[in-house]
């Protein structure tokens, strides 16, 4: 997928939705963290992405899009696209 800087994130569009990666701070952690959030559909991304990935966030940017990228291509294939 192609990532693009999108709001306070990064955006990607595959073949059956979007997904959005961004970081916050996880008190929990005590640091700052990447999400993704993914919402079906590939018109565009709006106010329905769902939390994805690790709940706890991911270290890096690039481990996040990865993740993401991974999930594309299994959720791709099991709807035989």
């Amino acid at each position: 997928m192609n990532w693009s800087l999108y709001k306070h994130g990064h955006l990607a569009k595959s073949q059956h939705g979007c997904y959005f990666v961004y970081s916050k701070f996880n008190h929990e952690a005590g640091q700052k963290r990447w999400f993704a959030e993914y919402e079906a559909g590939s018109d565009y991304f709006g106010q329905r992405g769902q939390l994805t990935g690790k709940p706890q966030g991911f270290e890096t940017l690039e481990e996040a899009q990865r993740w993401c990228d991974q999930n594309a291509d299994e959720v791709a294939k099991n709807l035989g696209m």
